[in-house]
């Protein structure tokens, strides 16, 4: 959802093949939806979410290095 505030931003001459129904409002709820949703449990429950965040968490430095930039 971020991302279409951005392009909208950098690339305003890209056609538009599609309607974001309420935009920019709608995508600004469920972007603040979403975020609520990540952080009420970090703040209510951080242990438990901690132990479920770190194997998710754990996945971005192999991601990085399995697929990250090349180098040489």
């Amino acid at each position: 959802m971020a991302a279409i505030y951005r392009l909208r931003r950098l690339r305003p001459e890209l056609p538009r093949p599609y309607n974001v129904v309420g935009y920019p409002l709608v995508p600004a709820v469920f972007i603040l939806s979403v975020v609520w949703l990540v952080v009420n449990p970090v703040i209510n429950e951080p242990i438990s979410t901690g132990i479920t965040f770190a194997p998710i968490l754990t996945g971005v430095p192999i991601s990085y290095f399995s697929f990250g930039p090349r180098r040489g």
